[in-house]
C-alpha cells in the first residue's frame, strides 16, 4: 500500500489530542490538521457540543476529499481524529477500513487516558453529561480498531499516553528523518 506523508493521530473526545498537538508542533514543527477542520464540522453540525455523527460515511468522505487537496503540497503533516465515532444513536462505531485506505497514513499514534479524566474533561468543556459506561465502550472500540487498521493496512501503530509525550515525539522525529 501506497503511505502518504500523513500521520494519523487518533483517540476519543477529550483524551487530549489537541494538547498534544499544540506540544508537538513546538516541539518539531510538524503542522497539526484536525478531520473536523477539514471536514468543516461546523457548517454539518448545529449542535457543537453533540459528538454524534449523523452520516459517518458521508462525513469521512468530505474528509477524504479535503485531504487529497491538502496533500497536494507534498509537506508531511498530523492528522488529529478518530477511529470511531458516536453513531446518531450515540452508539460507538469503527470507521471503515477503506476511508483509512484512502488516507494512506504513514504511521498510525492512539492516544489513551484514563476514563473518569476524559469524563471530566468532556464534561466541563461540553456542558453535557457523559457516562462512564459510554466513554469505556468509546476507548476500547478507539484502540481495538486502531490495531485492526495496524495490522490490516500493515503501518506501524504507536499507543501511548499523556506521560508518554516526549518519547512519542522522538519516535515521530525519527519517522519523519526516516521516511521524509
Amino acid at each position: 500500500m501506497r503511505k502518504d506523508k500523513l500521520i494519523f493521530l487518533g483517540g476519543i473526545h477529550g483524551v487530549g489530542k489537541g494538547t498534544f498537538c499544540k506540544k508537538l508542533s513546538n516541539e518539531i514543527q510538524l503542522e497539526c490538521v484536525t478531520a473536523s477542520q477539514l471536514i468543516n464540522w461546523a457548517k454539518i453540525n448545529n449542535n457543537k457540543q453533540s459528538k454524534t455523527v449523523e452520516n459517518i460515511n458521508n462525513t469521512q468522505q468530505i474528509l477524504i476529499n479535503s485531504l487529497n487537496e491538502r496533500k497536494k503540497d507534498r509537506t508531511p503533516f498530523l492528522l488529529d481524529g478518530h477511529y470511531c465515532l458516536l453513531n446518531q444513536e450515540k452508539k460507538p462505531t469503527s470507521i471503515d477500513i477503506l476511508t483509512f485506505k484512502k488516507i494512506t497514513p504513514g504511521l498510525l499514534l492512539i492516544l489513551t487516558e484514563d476514563s473518569k479524566v476524559i469524563k471530566s474533561r468532556l464534561e466541563e468543556r461540553d456542558q453535557m453529561t457523559y457516562t462512564l459506561d459510554l466513554i469505556n465502550q468509546m476507548q476500547e472500540l478507539e484502540i481495538a480498531h486502531a490495531k485492526l487498521l495496524s495490522s490490516k493496512l500493515e503501518v506501524e501503530l504507536i499507543s501511548f499516553t499523556k506521560e508518554d509525550f516526549p518519547d512519542t515525539i522522538n519516535k515521530i522525529k525519527t519517522f519523519n528523518e526516516d521516511t521524509y
